[in-house]
């Protein structure tokens, strides 16, 4: 992990990939939105997605969806 970690920070290693990726948004009020792709039965579909914000209040929010599953969410906030 970077040593200056901003609202966000987010590590990903792939197999096959010499190196791994860090990035974060630049300014305080940044986020980041990430979708995750899977294969099933051989047609390509949305697994998973992943949202950051700062809400109003100032608090950071991450949301964690499984696409058409409404009920199948996962939220976590912290104060920034």
């Amino acid at each position: 992990m970077s040593r200056v970690v901003r609202n966000f920070w987010i590590d990903v290693e792939v197999d096959g990939k010499p190196t791994k990726v860090g990035t974060g948004p630049r300014g305080r009020d940044g986020g980041f939105a990430a979708t995750i792709y899977m294969r099933e039965k051989g047609e390509v579909v949305r697994a998973l997605e992943i949202m950051g914000s700062v809400g109003g209040n100032g608090r950071l929010v991450l949301l964690v969806t499984e696409p058409g599953k409404p009920n199948a969410t996962l939220t976590v906030a912290t104060e920034r």
